[in-house]
């Protein structure tokens, strides 16, 4: 639990550096990286949101160029490597940490409200609804799907999965 509070401490004290007051919608760091990507609205436009990158030491700050629209409720997740970033946005989109090879990995027909990537890397859990003009209150399930895109499955109802870690159970 130290550890934890230590590195969500960490995240909060290097994205601080950077945005000032600025909104930030969600962070994701691992180990592997050596680096933090969150979404903010920096420029203190309240609708127009853009993930950053930076290093935990607060350096090295910089826009990641995902070239989509970035708004409120997106939320990156690198992978365990820090090879790649997920953003959440409705619609799951997978680049490298530089932005360049963006690409959709959830099927657009699927409404995504959160997921959690793999330990080992190579899926992603996440809750979903068929039914896109769902509002909160709707049935929602947990899908798995390969990173590459291939392979969705529902593989229950419920929400925010978490995998055990040895990458083989939610």
């Amino acid at each position: 639990l130290k550890a934890v509070l230590a590195r969500a401490a960490l995240i909060s004290a290097a994205i601080a550096c950077v945005v000032g007051s600025a909104s930030i919608q969600g962070a994701s760091a691992t180990p592997a990286s050596g680096q933090i990507v969150f979404v903010t609205n920096r420029a203190h436009n309240l609708w127009r949101y853009a993930v950053y990158s930076i290093a935990p030491d607060g350096k090295r700050h910089r826009r990641v160029g995902l070239g989509v629209p970035t708004t409120t409720g997106s939320d990156p997740l690198l992978t365990p490597d820090g090879r790649k970033i997920l953003l959440s946005q409705n619609v799951v989109r997978i680049a490298g940490v530089s932005g360049r090879g963006l690409r959709v990995v959830v099927p657009e027909e699927i409404y995504v409200a959160n997921g959690s990537i793999s330990p080992n890397g190579r899926r992603l859990a996440f809750t979903g609804t068929a039914d896109r003009t769902c509002d909160y209150d709707c049935e929602y399930s947990v899908y798995m799907i390969d990173l590459d895109g291939r392979r969705l499955r529902r593989v229950g109802s419920g929400r925010d999965p978490s995998w055990a870690p040895d990458s083989r159970a939610l």
